[in-house]
């Protein structure tokens, strides 16, 4: 491992909550490379102090070391932002999404059937991709609950999110 390998590591480290596993050395370069003046003060060490100490090949990393650390640090955020929201969908609790059917399908003969549909948590981003199967019961469940709610929909009229030219589905009646 090289020199700079061994800060970005160290910083990065110390960033996690590992400051205290450190040499003096690398709590120095770490606090210079994520700019914690309160490390250093905390060490009673001012920049030039600090520069000093670590020395003139370290001081010459620290622009690499901040930047290969902002890149890792910053992919580290969208990893765990990721998993953040994917275990909310692993979780039992009710999550409101916005969905967009992409595509179903079924098996002939079965009246099993399939969707994969595109989901988005309602104030979020991100977006996941379901596969969905539902059985007998559920599809039925669901065709029944559907068209009963477009009847209702229709029953007055216009539905409230009736768009221009749109027409009364035959399907419904």
């Amino acid at each position: 491992m090289d020199h700079l390998e061994h800060i970005v590591m160290k910083t990065i480290e110390a960033a996690n909550g590992g400051y205290c596993r450190l040499s003096k050395g690398e709590k120095l370069a770490a606090a210079l490379i994520l700019n914690r003046h309160d490390w250093l003060e905390g060490m009673d060490y001012s920049v030039a102090q600090a520069l000093e100490h670590i020395g003139p090949e370290w001081v010459s990393l620290i622009p690499a070391a901040a930047k290969q650390v902002a890149l890792a640090t910053g992919e580290l955020m969208r990893i765990e932002v990721r998993a953040r929201e994917e275990s909310i969908l692993t979780s039992l609790d009710t999550i409101d999404l916005n969905a967009t059917l992409v595509t179903y399908g079924e098996s002939p003969g079965y009246r099993r059937i399939s969707m994969v549909m595109d989901v988005q948590p309602i104030g979020k981003e991100t977006t996941f991709r379901l596969s969905m199967g539902l059985g007998v019961q559920d599809s039925a469940t669901l065709a029944r609950h559907i068209k009963e709610v477009h009847q209702r929909a229709w029953l007055r009229g216009e539905p409230l999110d009736v768009k221009p030219g749109e027409i009364r589905p035959k399907w419904i009646d």
